[in-house]
């Protein structure tokens, strides 16, 4: 009948209790755990399966499991929650949270039973389901609103040069991921207590994250004030930077993977975007000072600083090509310059190395401060009528004098610096020009030291104008191979190729292919009239 039904299960339950249950609860309050046999346990845990196998026990045991969550939570941590105060309370709230993990184990270890086959039988949450469940509705829902206050009230401090504990504001933090979980499931792994289930960060990011972000904007809407009165451009960056960094460091080791994406933009805005113009115009210390005094360190700070937010990169450029453009129009202006083409060209060379210099050490190579910098060398080279000829001269003196005693890397070196500035002329046609005809002087005359210099330079040329463009120039080379194998073929003959006394060189070039060049009367020597 029912009452000896009911005397079954209070002596069932007591038994349980007493066995087992009363040893996790003082475990809880003294870190001291008595008969923590497997004897124990198997006694315990084989009640649990009488118990269970008669359905009209299981949902009692099911409910007797939440009670004694319940009761813990009401006569052992709340109490000591509600009487803690700021960081005591998040000390406190913590530790319960901890010490409920460990319940929430033993507790499901206890009536494991229950999971393996009431569960699954009746469509109610699992054992762990219900006691996460019963913390968030008894605990964290009372204390939530003090809990993420006293959070934002250390990270204020953090943010002020207090030193805080992270790794606690971590996992209380952790504890707003967990508590919205669903088919939540606490596993043991090692030592460690891990709650597993379908996340739902709907608790984190509402009580937490949309406030952490609005607080962190609003903290550094007031800093970027401060730094940008009291600071100059350089000391901002590095201020600005450093702050960036940490809070980069802070999202990754002690928040939510999601919360570094969302607040690192508003961070950026507030210290980045709304004070790029400001700190670049500053007098004395600004943009336009670093590069004058060329202090390219201060230009990579600044760079790296501006590149998080990529517009604002425009805040360089929009200094750097009026920069570049005076440096240049100083070398296309210089009247004695103007007499020597080598030594005009020489400038352009080392001014753009240095430029391509800085754009890759303080700039990373970055594609928008690249196309400054073209753009202002397109700017003042084109300005000059002599810059192509002055160019294709300087390529004329390099093959017969410059390229010597180089070695190939040298030279490779030096061909391709020429090419790069090459890339900045708009007077292409008219360098093409000069080119062909001084390349046409140096083979007829064989005054070139090196055939191989040459050809990897029209190869050079071929990547950047085509194949139309340098096609005479290839045919030259042609050419002069083809006369070459005639001539040696001919000084095999019996006269060795000298008739007379007179010894024959003979060139033969392709009609259009060669520029025109001065020609003079073909007098034959009266010798070879006669033979």
């Amino acid at each position: 009948d029912n009452s000896e039904m009911d005397s079954v299960l209070r002596e069932g339950l007591q038994f349980i209790t007493e066995e087992q249950i009363q040893y996790v609860m003082e475990y809880l309050k003294t870190n001291i755990f008595h008969n923590k046999t497997t004897k124990s346990y198997i006694n315990v845990y084989t009640k649990v399966l009488e118990l269970a196998d008669n359905n009209a026990y299981a949902k009692d045991l099911y409910d007797f499991y939440a009670e004694q969550i319940n009761k813990y939570i009401k006569e052992w941590a709340m109490p000591r929650i509600k009487q803690s105060k700021g960081k005591a309370l998040l000390d406190e709230f913590l530790t319960q949270w901890e010490k409920h993990t460990l319940l929430v184990y033993w507790m499901k270890k206890i009536f494991f039973y229950l999971d393996r086959y009431y569960v699954q039988h009746s469509s109610v949450p699992s054992l762990s389901q219900v006691g996460l469940t019963i913390f968030k509705e008894k605990v964290f829902e009372k204390v939530n609103e003090q809990i993420v206050q006293g959070i934002f009230s250390e990270i204020r401090a953090e943010r002020e040069g207090e030193y805080v504990d992270w790794q606690k504001l971590k996992n209380i933090l952790n504890c707003y991921t967990l508590i919205g979980m669903t088919s939540a499931n606490l596993e043991k792994n090692g030592d460690q207590m891990l709650w597993k289930g379908d996340t739902n960060k709907e608790y984190y990011k509402d009580m937490f994250e949309k406030e952490f972000i609005r607080q962190s904007k609003e903290f550094y809407q007031k800093q970027s004030q401060i730094w940008f009165q009291s600071l100059s451009c350089p000391e901002y960056v590095r201020a600005a930077s450093d702050a960036l960094v940490k809070e980069e460091e802070k999202a990754d080791n002690f928040l939510d993977a999601e919360t570094k994406a969302a607040l690192l933009p508003e961070i950026e805005k507030v210290v980045i975007a709304e004070y790029a113009g400001k700190i670049t115009e500053m007098e004395g210390t600004g943009v336009e000072e670093m590069f004058k005094h060329q202090k390219h360190g201060e230009l990579k700070e600044l760079f790296l600083l501006l590149k998080r937010c990529e517009d604002t990169i425009s805040n360089i450029t929009d200094k750097m090509k009026p920069y570049i453009e005076k440096r240049g129009e100083e070398i296309i202006k210089d009247k004695e310059l103007l007499k020597d083409s080598v030594e005009f060209t020489s400038k352009l060379l080392a001014l753009k190395k240095e430029m391509d210099d800085m754009v890759a050490d303080s700039f990373e190579s970055n594609i928008k401060i690249q196309k400054c910098r073209d753009l202002a060398f397109q700017s003042f080279m084109n300005k000059c009528q002599y810059t192509p000829h002055f160019m294709a001269l300087y390529c004329d003196f390099q093959f017969k004098k410059g390229l010597r005693g180089l070695s190939e890397e040298e030279t490779e070196n030096r061909l391709h610096s020429i090419i790069n500035l090459f890339t900045c002329l708009h007077a292409r046609d008219a360098f093409i020009k000069s080119y062909t005809k001084n390349l046409a002087q140096r083979l007829l005359n064989g005054t070139s030291i090196s055939n191989e210099a040459e050809e990897i330079m029209i190869s050079k040329l071929k990547v950047e104008c085509g194949h139309n463009t340098t096609n005479k120039l290839s045919q030259m080379f042609v050419d002069m191979g083809l006369s070459k194998e005639m001539m040696q073929s001919y000084s095999e003959q019996s006269h060795k190729g000298i008739v007379a006394g007179v010894a024959i060189n003979v060139k033969v070039l392709s009609s259009g292919m060669w520029p025109e060049l001065k020609t003079f009367p073909c007098r034959i020597p009266d010798e070879l009239k006669k033979s």
